[in-house]
């Protein structure tokens, strides 16, 4: 598998993951505009062209990059310690919660 095709795989994981990890917060928040976030990163992987990935993969990095700064509504950020490890912690190449 080439580095793109890995690369747009991965995209698409941490996308997958952030869309159960949204669907957990339900009844805690708001997260139409949160989940069709994801659900354009996730569509646009799955299209755009290998030159695109960089800055697909950056943009998904700094929307998970504010989550971890955006209220749940529950006490916790959105991406908290705990969720990130139950949710993104077995994703190969995600971001580091740190």
């Amino acid at each position: 598998m080439t580095d793109k095709k890995v690369q747009r795989k991965t995209i698409q994981r941490r996308c997958e993951a952030l869309k159960a990890l949204l669907d957990s917060l339900k009844g805690t928040m708001s997260i139409d505009r949160c989940l069709s976030e994801v659900e354009l990163i996730n569509g646009s992987a799955n299209r755009c062209s290998d030159d695109e990935l960089d800055a697909l993969s950056q943009r998904l990095s700094n929307l998970q990059g504010s989550w971890r700064q955006t209220p749940a509504g529950d006490g916790e950020a959105i991406i908290s310690p705990s969720r990130h490890e139950k949710f993104l912690g077995h994703i190969a190449c995600a971001v580091d919660y740190e």
